[in-house]
């Protein structure tokens, strides 16, 4: 019961990014939560998001530049931690 209960939040947090795409910071906390619960859950999603900062290094640097801020939420180091390209 629990796997698709995350399946079905990683979807609705995904399209909710989509959808309220013209707003300017709301999509990205759904884009960031869908990615948070991808990557702890699901292997395959740790490796997208591997892949997606080696093609991206702008991204693969503004996640550790994140990492360090107040703002940053805690769980972000462990975001870093699971998706590190270098690993």
């Amino acid at each position: 019961m629990r796997k698709p209960f995350k399946i079905l939040t990683i979807v609705a947090c995904l399209l909710t990014a989509v959808i309220v795409g013209p707003l300017p910071i709301v999509p990205y906390l759904f884009l960031l939560l869908g990615l948070h619960i991808l990557v702890c859950e699901f292997e395959t999603g740790r490796d997208w998001v591997r892949g997606a900062r080696r093609r991206w290094p702008l991204l693969s640097r503004w996640i550790v530049f994140a990492r360090g801020q107040s703002w940053a939420p805690r769980r972000l180091h462990t975001f870093d931690e699971l998706t590190d390209p270098a690993k």
